[in-house]
């Protein structure tokens, strides 16, 4: 199954730059357990980045993991939603602030 990228609609402005992941039926966030060193509302996605699609049977008895990189280049993993706060208290997101990729101009 392919990964989707969403963007919220045009309604909620909450959600206005921000995009999710989803394979399948699953949505996929991330948690402060994955990324201890950031805080709340930093890591930017690109649209664009290639994900590895990795079953995990060390993980929560098994589940289907999105590994990356963030916006900054570094490691990210998503966890499926429903899979979250499973593991240590702290942060999770859903709606990941998207990467302002380069726009490339023609003269």
């Amino acid at each position: 199954m392919p990964v989707e990228i969403f963007r919220a609609r045009q309604e909620v402005q909450a959600n206005e730059g921000r995009i999710a992941l989803q394979r399948g039926p699953i949505v996929y966030c991330i948690e402060q357990s994955d990324h201890d060193k950031l805080k709340y509302d930093e890591m930017t996605f690109s649209a664009r980045e290639r994900l590895l699609v990795e079953h995990r049977e060390d993980l929560l008895e098994g589940v289907t993991t999105l590994r990356g990189k963030d916006g900054l280049g570094r490691p990210c993993q998503f966890v499926p939603y429903y899979a979250w706060d499973n593991r240590q208290p702290g942060y999770m997101q859903v709606w990941v602030r998207e990467k302002q990729e380069e726009q490339l101009y023609n003269y």
